[in-house]
């Protein structure tokens, strides 16, 4: 990729996140706590914007270590598991999605002077998807809030439904 390329998707990275606060706005407490009845293992609002923060600590490292030690084997984490012993429901998610908002402003300010660069030799070893680029990571990533979205958008509709 190019600098510029390099440069719109750091900058969409950083900027991912603004959906999914404007979504929050005026959102209950109540609201942030409702799981929808659904097949398969539903998360409350609130639980969403914890493991957000989780992933993106995971990514923090990742990213970096692309960078510092590329071509390393990163671990994987069981984000289930975290929610589940971390118990997500007791802290405070708001106060969560703007940690990992302050986290991604940062990652972006370390990246931006190093567009750049070969971004083709910042790689890490993932054990389960394999080889993964710096640019692979922050794709998926950037991508991560809207999919994160998409279930906070769920659990609004079936909570006002409901």
């Amino acid at each position: 990729m190019s600098a510029k390329e390099n440069l719109k998707l750091i900058d969409e990275f950083a900027r991912a996140y603004g959906p999914v606060k404007a979504a929050l706005e005026e959102i209950s407490l109540e609201a942030m706590s409702y799981v929808p009845d659904e097949p398969v293992d539903a998360w409350s609002i609130n639980d969403h914007l914890v493991h957000l923060l989780d992933a993106d600590m995971m990514l923090w490292y990742r990213a970096r270590v692309a960078v510092a030690e590329p071509d390393s084997t990163i671990p994987v984490w069981q984000e289930t598991r975290w929610k589940e012993r971390l118990r997500y429901e007791m802290m405070d998610g708001r106060t969560c999605l703007n940690l990992a908002e302050s986290v991604r402003a940062a990652m972006a300010d370390g990246f931006r002077p190093m567009a750049e660069a070969d971004w083709s030799t910042y790689a890490i070893i993932h054990p389960v998807r394999g080889r993964m680029l710096l640019t692979d990571v922050l794709v998926l990533y950037r991508d991560h809030a809207a999919t994160h979205l998409s279930y906070i958008e769920r659990n609004l509709a079936a909570y006002v439904s409901g």
